[in-house]
């Protein structure tokens, strides 16, 4: 009879979950706004992932910019109307994260919220993300042009904030002038390997960067990585005056908490908006840093992908390709 009971359960856990999901798909559907009976003109890209890392939706960002292009429609990215990591809930309609680092596409300096409240419009399908470009090994290493293409998309459209910008400008004359021949080595560790999501790139360990890294001649090396323990771990073998590092806090959860199940996320957002904006833009400062370099070992992340649609002129790339997470 227990048994019954569970598989009674189940079903029914099973039946609201595909009707939550039927509503979402509805509540996030295309649709089109219009003032004044005008034809849209714009296409306003969106995406209802909660939980994403920030160059995940750059990434998926460049794809909708992409399906604007196809459409014939002017790109307007807006990660203001629906929750994401990087707003707290009273920010939600009120900030745009994506305008605090980046112009809209095509520097179109009317901004979100002008163009929703004047011009008429196409809301993207939240939940259908057009063709992007993801985590793939043939697109790192651009197999049929197609890292070509997003390269392209990039440079058409994508435009940092003179802040930003300039912030970039002066953590290379800092750390990577007068360096010499400097490797950018970029990893994901920490909780990302202890949690393992499922189908993300197999990180690698830090053997296999060792070996990776054998492949050129360099006399510095730019490390971005999550996790304190590997920062250490270079530092004892190549010695503080070869390494390199953007100082920056890594925050979030230790791997004691998420061992006893902490939640990363409800701990990533309980910090102040200020907070909160400081720590991701140096994290995109400590990624930028990368394409200062003359050579990069990476592993596959959604924040290497988006630095390889920026411009950059390595001379000596490793991308790892380990499989993935099951």
């Amino acid at each position: 009879m227990t048994v019954l009971k569970e598989i009674v359960k189940k079903a029914d856990v099973l039946k609201l979950r595909k009707c939550y999901n039927k509503i979402r798909q509805w509540q996030w559907r295309e649709r089109v706004i219009r003032h004044g009976g005008k034809k849209p003109e714009y296409y306003v890209i969106r995406r209802s992932t909660r939980t994403a890392g920030f160059f995940s939706y750059f990434v998926t960002n460049l794809g909708g910019i992409a399906e604007a292009e196809r459409r014939g429609l002017k790109p307007v990215i807006d990660m203001c109307n629906y929750p994401n990591p990087y707003l707290l809930d009273g920010e939600i309609g009120k900030v745009n994260l994506w305008e605090y680092f980046f112009e809209q596409p095509r520097n179109d300096s009317r901004g979100l919220n002008n163009i929703l409240k004047k011009e008429s419009c196409v809301l993207s399908d939240a939940c259908k993300i057009p063709d992007f470009p993801d985590i793939r090994y043939e697109i790192f290493t651009n197999q049929g042009g197609e890292l070509d293409h997003w390269k392209a998309v990039c440079a058409r459209n994508i435009c940092l904030k003179p802040r930003l910008a300039g912030r970039i400008d002066e953590a290379e004359q800092k750390l990577l002038s007068g360096k010499g021949r400097v490797l950018g080595v970029s990893l994901r560790a920490g909780a990302y390997v202890l949690q393992k999501p499922k189908n993300h790139p197999v990180q690698p360990t830090l053997g296999q960067v060792g070996a990776a890294m054998e492949g050129g001649r360099f006399d510095s090396i730019y490390l971005t990585v999550d996790d304190n323990h590997y920062i250490e771990a270079f530092r004892k073998h190549f010695g503080s005056g070869r390494l390199i590092l953007y100082e920056r806090e890594i925050l979030g959860v230790t791997l004691e908490e998420l061992r006893a199940g902490h939640d990363a996320m409800l701990h990533y957002k309980a910090v102040t908006a200020d907070a909160m904006r400081r720590h991701v833009e140096e994290y995109v400062v400590s990624m930028f840093l990368l394409n200062r370099c003359q050579g990069l070992v990476t592993s596959m992340t959604s924040g290497s992908m988006a630095m390889m649609c920026f411009p950059q002129d390595f001379d000596y790339t490793y991308i790892f390709n380990l499989g993935h997470y099951r």
